[in-house]
């Protein structure tokens, strides 16, 4: 029930503004509404997080929305700002990658290399049945290398409120000489470029290469061709003696320390504010820059969602192509997300890392984005099917000004078919002017019931559902469609 009205309070907020909209200029009307979006979903993050601190970022048509809430040290009422200085641990790949993309672009580089070109050494275990590793496996996490690089595993056979601190050391005593003796030791147990595995292997082989490539320090090569050039003084791999990082705790509000890896750092020791991620985050947002547009590629030509260079996940949703990349802290979690068609990005940082943090974040930007979409439609009426001539006809309108060649397929998964959005049978077809529609006959269905289902482009993508719907359900983690029965013959 406390889910249900804080949703409808919501609604009714949107169809207030709306209202609003002939009584003043619309986009005055608007960024009072992107404001009050995000006041209500950064405190509901921190109601459900139960962290101290938090500050939410939007950057809509090259205009910057930001808003900080909670205190970062319990009872010490003192707030994150525009400067304050925090980890953003594996974001910090997104700039790597990008890095790369301009290495790609500029010639310098070919995403058909062999890695072995650039190492320091033969490497005969970093084949599989004669395939090498290439660059463009590092940048999908596709090196075919199917375990945790460095193997840290020992550090969290039990995990405490030390464990932390175990990883931390660690760290700290972990070198390049390290790094290699460990690279000499990996198996193979895959073709490469076949199947993806999250490990900082990928990120800091990167980094190397790009450091043989421009015959400079990686950090060097950092500053020089992004830091410089965007202007972003406040981002750095080592925290300058006159600033201090942001406090972080875990769960159990235990104060956590930092990142402490002597290796390249390109997988996640850079830190940064989130004045300057906003700044990262329009340049991400340039549709015309080459560098930009090579990052947030289709590398493999994959029919379902991508890497890009490094990204965490690229796919189509209902607002166009999606760019996410998530950072992961011993106690502080951030998310860097844009939206290149919609011109909308969204950073956010909180001050707390605990094991379902991740989720929350990404249901957080999940229902902001829902909030600043559905201020431009109107779903007044039911939606997603209709019933006629004794079928049922799903109905989905992709936004026409978006890219309709990103979209291999769509379809219809819900309660009726195990939510299996393979299922040939619940496969839409594409109708021309934005539309997609499938007809399926009511014998299908049991008679009398609700069901609920969701649209999935391209297999693996499942759309958000419309806040301002009348069949929509209403739960706190997942959002689906109602198809209503009852009363149908």
């Amino acid at each position: 029930m406390k889910n249900l009205t804080k949703a409808n309070l919501l609604q009714t907020l949107v169809y207030l503004v709306l209202m609003l909209g002939s009584c003043g200029p619309r986009e005055e009307v608007k960024e009072m509404n992107i404001k009050d979006i995000i006041g209500t979903h950064a405190q509901n993050l921190l109601d459900d997080t139960n962290a101290f601190a938090t500050s939410i970022s939007i950057t809509k048509n090259g205009k910057t929305y930001t808003t900080h809430f909670g205190q970062i040290d319990k009872g010490k009422a003192n707030k994150i700002t525009d400067t304050t200085l925090f980890e953003i641990a594996s974001v910090t790949k997104v700039f790597t990658g990008t890095l790369m993309a301009r290495a790609v672009v500029d010639g310098k580089i070919n995403l058909d290399d062999d890695i072995r070109k650039f190492l320091p050494g033969s490497y005969p275990n970093l084949e599989f049945q004669g395939q090498p590793i290439k660059v463009k496996d590092l940048l999908g996490f596709k090196s075919g290398i199917n375990q945790k690089f460095p193997d840290v595993s020992h550090l969290r056979a039990i995990e405490d409120d030390s464990t932390a601190f175990r990883l931390e050391e660690f760290g700290a005593s972990y070198n390049k000489s390290h790094f290699f003796e460990d690279l000499e030791k990996v198996k193979l147990d895959t073709f490469p470029g076949t199947t993806s595995y999250y490990n900082e292997l990928c990120p800091e082989l990167t980094g190397y290469i790009l450091e043989k490539v421009y015959q400079k320090d990686f950090r060097k090569i950092m500053k020089n061709e992004l830091f410089d050039e965007l202007e972003m003084n406040s981002t750095f791999f080592t925290t300058p003696d006159s600033k201090s990082l942001l406090n972080g705790y875990n769960i159990n509000e235990k104060l956590m320390p930092n990142f402490a890896y002597r290796i390249w750092g390109a997988g996640g020791m850079l830190k940064s504010t989130i004045g300057d991620l906003n700044i990262f985050l329009r340049y991400h947002l340039k549709s015309d820059n080459k560098v930009v547009m090579e990052s947030q590629k289709n590398i493999e030509n994959s029919i379902s969602n991508w890497k890009g260079y490094l990204w965490d996940d690229i796919s189509v949703t209902r607002n166009g192509l999606r760019c996410l990349k998530h950072g992961g802290g011993y106690g502080v979690q951030n998310m860097f997300v844009v939206y290149p068609e919609q011109n909308l990005g969204i950073t956010m940082v909180i001050n707390q890392s605990a094991p379902n943090t991740h989720e929350k974040l990404m249901n957080t930007i999940n229902s902001i984005v829902a909030d600043l979409s559905d201020l431009e439609q109107d779903h007044g009426e039911t939606y997603g099917y209709r019933i006629e001539n004794e079928t049922i006809v799903f109905r989905y309108i992709h936004l026409e000004k978006l890219n309709h060649d990103l979209i291999n397929s769509i379809s219809v998964a819900g309660t009726f078919n195990d939510w299996n959005p393979n299922n040939d049978m619940y496969q839409m077809n594409f109708l021309g002017n934005s539309t997609y529609e499938l007809s399926v006959p009511l014998a299908h269905f049991q008679q009398g019931d609700t069901h609920e289902f969701r649209f999935v482009i391209n297999e693996n993508s499942w759309l958000t559902v419309p806040q301002n719907i009348p069949n929509r359900t209403y739960s706190k983690r997942h959002n689906n469609i109602t198809l209503v029965l009852d009363g149908i013959p």
